[in-house]
């Protein structure tokens, strides 16, 4: 867990959008929590499964871009229970 928590945090420290930037919710249900960090030129997409159960990826949502972070197995396309997946969005 401590691992876990220094990464996230060297990432924070790393990533404008993750610091100061702009937050948009793309999409709140009972199931998944999407919002778009923007600072600059730089934007990061953070999709989280907050449910116990694998869902689906949101229709229409990107997967394209650089993945920085992902958690529980998660990946673009991809969202199992708890998981988490940050994408560096291309511009």
């Amino acid at each position: 867990m401590l691992g876990l928590t220094r990464s996230l945090l060297a990432l924070r420290h790393g990533t404008p959008a993750l610091r100061s930037g702009t937050c948009e919710v793309v999409l709140a249900d009972e199931a998944r929590l999407v919002l778009r960090r923007v600072a600059g030129s730089e934007a990061v997409l953070a999709v989280f499964n907050i449910s116990a159960e694998d869902t689906a990826w949101p229709p229409g949502l990107s997967t394209s871009g650089t993945t920085i972070f992902a958690v529980n197995g998660a990946q673009p396309g991809s969202l199992p229970a708890f998981g988490a997946v940050l994408i560096r969005e291309s511009n």
